[in-house]
């Protein structure tokens, strides 16, 4: 098992490893401890990029034999998975994930232009160490405001004490809109429990601060999610000569920085059209 500091989420250092592993000699299976939740407002949790980032992985022939020009999954190619054990809040944490990535020799090139209609929207809203009811207060508000525009919203509740809760108190939502196309835009927003100035949480603030997140990320467009643009571009500067295109949203700090870096570093240039130019 592999100890992260607390004033990180796990979901910061499997960012950080996403792009390294599947390089590596053999498959990559790890066991990482510490803050799965509570800091979604600074950093994507494990459930987030569970949702949006391994799917990338995968369109790159991440695990999977081709076919067809996609990767197809097979017991003798499982695709990345990145699984919660055990949850824990910030700021003590305790909680643990479980991410296996393939091997690959080298990565296929990807077509994301389509980002096609959003069909569905799924989601969790977790606790820990709170009562099972907050829960279920912020899914409930959640599907209020995501009901008034699509009627298939699913949202299930993971509410965890005791050993599987971690050591601290906190709640959080997160919510996954698909499309006709198998694109996945995720949004999350966060809630600690005694965090606020008087000591309480409104879960139903946090469900709708959740569903007004995702329906921006859906407004922004694009085939990924804000937070996984740098990804995308770096990975896209790993395949073969081959090119690959992506469509995505307006661009981020954190993108143009590594458009800048993977420039230097690889020497790699990508041609940017904007929507009414394209």
């Amino acid at each position: 098992p592999l100890d992260c500091p607390p004033s990180r989420s796990l979901g910061w250092y499997v960012q950080g490893l996403l792009p390294l592993l599947p390089f590596g000699a053999v498959d990559a299976r790890l066991l990482l401890r510490g803050v799965t939740d509570g800091l979604e407002n600074l950093d994507p949790s494990v459930d987030h990029l569970s949702a949006s980032a391994l799917p990338l992985l995968h369109k790159f022939m991440v695990g999977g034999e081709e076919g067809d020009g996609n990767a197809l999954a097979t017991e003798d190619y499982p695709p990345p998975s990145l699984k919660v054990v055990t949850r824990g809040s910030h700021p003590t944490g305790g909680g643990s994930v479980a991410l296996h990535v393939p091997r690959v020799k080298f990565l296929r090139p990807a077509t994301l232009l389509d980002p096609g209609l959003i069909r569905r929207v799924r989601g969790v809203c977790s606790s820990t160490r709170v009562a099972p009811t907050s829960a279920r207060r912020a899914a409930h508000a959640a599907k209020g405001v995501l009901h008034r525009l699509l009627p298939d919203v699913w949202i299930g509740v993971d509410a965890r004490g005791g050993k599987d809760g971690g050591l601290s108190p906190g709640m959080k939502c997160c919510l996954v809109a698909e499309s006709t196309t198998g694109v996945n835009l995720v949004a999350e927003s966060c809630a600690e429990a005694g965090g606020g100035g008087d000591g309480r949480v409104n879960p139903e603030d946090m469900g709708t601060s959740a569903a007004c997140n995702l329906l921006s990320e859906v407004e922004r467009g694009g085939c990924v999610a804000a937070s996984d643009q740098p990804l995308i571009l770096l990975l896209m500067c790993l395949t073969t000569e081959d090119v690959s295109s992506v469509r995505v949203g307006p661009l981020t700090k954190q993108a143009v920085a590594g458009l800048r870096l993977f420039r230097d570093a690889f020497g790699v240039e990508m041609k940017v059209v904007g929507e009414r130019e394209g």
